[in-house]
Parts: structure tokens; C-alpha cells; sequence
């Protein structure tokens, strides 16, 4: 996604993949050699921690971008202040709010909420939390619980089949930190859906919903990165807000209405880099992308805010 600008601008880059599944990077990387790239121009390392040590803290290096966790963009962001006070981007996970009220078409919203399950829940701007208006929820939360438990019979596919929808969860590590959620949600919120790993062959996750969590509760909180979906309700639009922004993250939200007038007042209260509107879809190719909080951008320094935009689509139809 970075390389392409930073190569016009005239830089050199390097792309560090990551330990687990680095091949798609070293493939892209030969076919910019195929199409003419210059040599260094283009640069892969394959490597673990050792690397990303070596590659935040290097002096000749002006400009790090990080894609991962919170926990190793602040060491990103530490060893690039100590070392030559490099420029650094993060993007550090999202835990996305989708936001239905009682004007919206429910069936739409629903449709659109099930894309938590694409590449199994392991997306940055994916719609992971939702908060659904009183009057609507129970309707919602039916058929939310219907779909996963229809999608979870899909699990197990054959990889190279065209009807095959979901893959495994990346690698063992993060299954177990998903499962480990799992049970901790089984105690903060309502199963409706999943729960639990799947099948005795491969790092496969039941397509799970949970419902009416604690206010703090873990699973609201923090991102999963696997197929778990928190539904939660509310009365108010001043109570969804409230609720919509009361985590660290700050990458995306989404709300579905009928109300233009609504969603202009959303747009400048969700604290959230891309606020759509009757949609999840969080990007765009013709608007900047980035967010609040722990994904502030490095070229917003000078603000406590990031970008924003909003993204109508089919709001009166």
C-alpha cells in the first residue's frame, strides 16, 4: 500500500514482511524487479523482532511506517526518538463502531455488519462493535446470529475452491489469544452465536456474537483481531457516542440512517479518522486514510486531530 508513493516521490524503500507470512511480499517485490525497478530501489527483509530493532533505530533511515499492535508501535516509536528522531506513521488495530438507528434499513445494516468475518475478522478497519438503538435490536441481533451461525458451516473449505469463504485464523499464536477472548466474553456479555475453535484440523474460529456486554468489559475494549462480533444497544444518539468512542481506538466508524441531518452530526463527533454512512466500507481512493488516538498520523503532529471524512452513500433512497 506505501510502496508505490514512496518510490514516485524518488525514495528508496524497505519493506520488512512479517516472520509468519512473508511470501506474497517477496513476490511483489520480484515482479517490481521484472517490471524494471532499479536495483535498491525496492528492498525486502524477512526477520522477526531483531529486524524491526535494527530497522527503528537505524540512523540512516528518515522515515518508519508501522503496521501492527500498540505494544511494538510504541517501541517503533520510542527506538526512532532515541535514535536520530526518524519520522514514524502507526497503525495500530482498530475496534471499529458500527452505529444503527431505528430509521435505518435494518436488512442493509445487517448485510454490511457481517463483513466482520472478512479475512476472519483479522482487518484493522473492520466493524467489530455494534450499537444497535433499543427499538431495533432485538430484530438485528436475530438475524446478526442467524448469518454466523449459517457462515460457520462454511469453515474448513477446500483453500483453492471459488465457493470457499474463510480461511484459518494467521497462526496458532493469535487463535489462542482469540480463544482466550472467547472465554473471557462467555463471562462479560451474552452468547448468541460461536464461541468456540473449530473443527481438530487447522486455526479455525466459530463465527461468534456476543450481546449487551459489561460497559468495560475486555471484548469491547480491545482489539481480537478473529471472527467476534459485540453487539450492544442504546436509546439515545448522544448515548451511542458516548459508547462509539469510548475506547483507544480510532481508525474507523461506521452509522446507518436515513437522516442526512444525522449523519453530518455523527461525522463531526465520532472520533474516528473515516466515518462512513450506510456503508463499511472505510476507504476510499480518492480521500486520505488515517485516524485518532493510537493511529494518529505522523503528518498531523501539529494536531490533536486526525483527517476526517465522511463517506454519504444511498442515505435517501
Amino acid at each position: 500500500m506505501k510502496v508505490a508513493a514512496a518510490l514516485a516521490a524518488g525514495n528508496s524503500i524497505i519493506v520488512k514482511t512479517s516472520e509468519y507470512n512473508p511470501f506474497s511480499t517477496l513476490a511483489a517485490a520480484e515482479l517490481g524487479t521484472e517490471a524494471g525497478l532499479p536495483p535498491g530501489a525496492l528492498n525486502v527483509v524477512c526477520g522477526a523482532v531483531e529486524a524491526g530493532q535494527a530497522l527503528s533505530s537505524h540512523m540512516k533511515i528518515r522515515k518508519i511506517s508501522f503496521t501492527g499492535n500498540p505494544v511494538i508501535g510504541r517501541k517503533v516509536q520510542a527506538a526512532a526518538a532515541s535514535s536520530n528522531l526518524k519520522r514514524v506513521t502507526l497503525e495500530l488495530g482498530g475496534k471499529s463502531p458500527i452505529l444503527v438507528f431505528e430509521d435505518a434499513d435494518i436488512d442493509s445494516a445487517v448485510t454490511n455488519t457481517m463483513k466482520f468475518l472478512a479475512f476472519n475478522g483479522q482487518g484493522c478497519t473492520l466493524g467489530t462493535r455494534v450499537l444497535v438503538q433499543q427499538s431495533k435490536a432485538e430484530e438485528f441481533v436475530q438475524k446478526v446470529a442467524a448469518k454466523a451461525k449459517q457462515a460457520a458451516k462454511a469453515l474448513g473449505g477446500d483453500p483453492l475452491s471459488p465457493e470457499t469463504m474463510s480461511g484459518p485464523i494467521y497462526h496458532q499464536r493469535q487463535r489462542d489469544s482469540v480463544v482466550n477472548f472467547l472465554e473471557k466474553g462467555k463471562s462479560e456479555a451474552t452468547l448468541l452465536a460461536g464461541g468456540n475453535k473449530w473443527g481438530d484440523k487447522g486455526l479455525y474460529i466459530e463465527p461468534t456474537v456476543f450481546y449487551k456486554p459489561k460497559r468495560n468489559a475486555e471484548i469491547v475494549q480491545h482489539e481480537i483481531f478473529g471472527p467476534v462480533l459485540v453487539v450492544d444497544v442504546f436509546e439515545t444518539e448522544e448515548e451511542a457516542l458516548d459508547k462509539a468512542n469510548d475506547t483507544e481506538y480510532g481508525l474507523a466508524a461506521y452509522a446507518f440512517t436515513s437522516s442526512i441531518g444525522r449523519a453530518i452530526r455523527l461525522s463531526k463527533r465520532l472520533e474516528a479518522g473515516a466515518v462512513a454512512i450506510n456503508t463499511t466500507n472505510a476507504v476510499h481512493q480518492t480521500i486520505p486514510f488515517g485516524g485518532w488516538k493510537c493511529e494518529l498520523l505522523d503528518l498531523l503532529q501539529h494536531s490533536n486531530q486526525s483527517i476526517q471524512y465522511i463517506y454519504l452513500r444511498e442515505i435517501l433512497t
